[in-house]
């Protein structure tokens, strides 16, 4: 304000006085929203224990997934090496084969709706640490 006039004084003060009506306003909503969050807080450990299982369940699939097609081609393997194997024998396996395939697809499908999961939630949660950080940095 340059030096003016005590109405123009009056004019600030009545703006400064909206400013502070709206900031303590808005002060209130943000307390509001932090102890909304902070209450959370269970909430969020809770569900990152949970995924943990969650994860640990999945690497498990992985593994035995893994461990049932490596049975199957050395089963393959065995059935071509003898060289003399039957046509029964050769059915049952490509049987077997498909049923693999299925469980192949159906553990590609697991391990994408767990990895968008991850990205998502995780990813956030990571965004929010750097956040903080940053503010902490000031």
């Amino acid at each position: 304000m340059k030096t003016g006039t005590h109405l123009e004084m009056h004019q600030d003060h009545e703006r400064w006085l909206n400013d502070l009506l709206l900031w303590a306003d808005e002060a209130a909503i943000w307390e509001r929203e932090q102890r909304d969050a902070a209450a959370e807080l269970a909430r969020v450990e809770e569900w990152l224990r949970g995924f943990a299982g969650v994860l640990a369940k999945h690497r498990r699939a992985l593994a035995e997934h893994g461990e049932q097609f490596r049975g199957h081609e050395h089963a393959v393997a065995q059935f071509e090496q003898t060289g003399d194997g039957d046509q029964e024998e050769l059915l049952l396996l490509a049987k077997h084969h498909r049923d693999e395939a299925a469980a192949h697809a159906r553990t590609h499908q697991e391990h994408t709706e767990l990895k968008e999961r991850h990205r998502a939630i995780l990813g956030a949660w990571m965004n929010v640490l750097r956040e903080i950080a940053r503010v902490e940095a000031e």
